[in-house]
């Protein structure tokens, strides 16, 4: 391990990460900025580049609340965020993405896949949103029933369903980070299933019928749920956000976030085992 990247105390058994000249941070301050578990990386982008992790996270942020506002019918709002398709696209999908690529570049493997595999998410939401990607009428051709046909909406809750698997891992991954990136993920989990429910629910029944009676109570409760419970995460990461964006400037406040790290062990740090930068890389 190179000594001009990392120092290691081994009286308090933190790690010191060098980030630009002499200045150091802790592994913990590290895990805190880059909501990543410190890994050794060779080369020295870390020095050179600024930490694209609250942009992404921004962008996130900016895709999901008023999404989330929208599933819960707030102040009129309603459908499925048509209305902030742009948001989707240039927000949650383009910042996330270029973020992922930032991420890649300073070798923070947990984020890198975060921001990149939300980011592809929120794209592939707001293209099926899209008309010209003829999502809803492949199922029904007349373009009020289609979106609320069961093919479409049977088939779009599986999207769901396995995004909340995904998210289930970096669930349990988000547990060498900090507690407030796991309340996030969290939030989603019950987030992405009560959609996936909903879409479920919606699907089954004659259509007229379920057009009658609001395309079923059960499809419009759990969609309302899904969007309480995706606003409960957006609060997580606004204060995420901000306890981020005060370390950055070393604000004269500091945000606590609940650090995980000293408490819990990675599997090398358990065993003693010091990895080398190439094959941490």
């Amino acid at each position: 391990m190179s000594s001009n990247n990392v120092s290691s105390n081994t009286g308090t058994g933190l790690e010191n990460v060098e980030t630009s000249g002499s200045i150091l941070m802790t592994k913990e301050l590290f895990e805190k900025l880059y909501l990543s578990p410190h890994t050794t990386v060779a080369g020295d982008f870390r020095k050179r580049f600024a930490n694209p992790t609250p942009l992404g996270l921004a962008g996130f942020l900016l895709a999901l609340t008023p999404l989330s506002c929208c599933l819960m019918g707030w102040d009129g709002a309603g459908r499925d965020g048509e209305a902030v398709i742009g948001s989707l696209y240039f927000l949650g999908g383009l910042l996330a993405i270029l973020t992922s690529v930032g991420e890649f570049l300073l070798g923070n493997a947990f984020s890198m896949i975060t921001f990149g595999v939300y980011g592809g998410f929120f794209l592939a939401y707001a293209a099926t949103l899209q008309p010209s990607f003829n999502a809803f009428l492949g199922y029904d051709t007349n373009p009020l029933l289609a979106p609320v046909s069961p093919g479409f909406l049977a088939s779009f809750a599986y999207l769901l369903v396995f995004m909340a698997l995904f998210n289930f891992i970096m669930f349990i991954c988000a547990f060498r980070t900090n507690l407030i990136f796991v309340l996030v993920f969290a939030s989603l989990e019950i987030a992405l299933a009560l959609a996936a429910t909903s879409n479920f629910y919606g699907a089954t029944g004659d259509i007229g019928t379920r057009l009658q009676t609001g395309i079923g109570g059960s499809y419009h409760f759990y969609r309302v749920l899904a969007g309480i419970f995706g606003f409960i995460a957006a609060i997580f990461g606004w204060y995420q956000l901000l306890g981020l964006m005060f370390e950055m400037v070393d604000f004269p406040i500091q945000l606590p976030v609940g650090d995980l790290s000293r408490h819990i062990k990675g599997y090398s740090e358990r065993r003693g085992v010091k990895k080398s930068a190439h094959d941490m890389a």
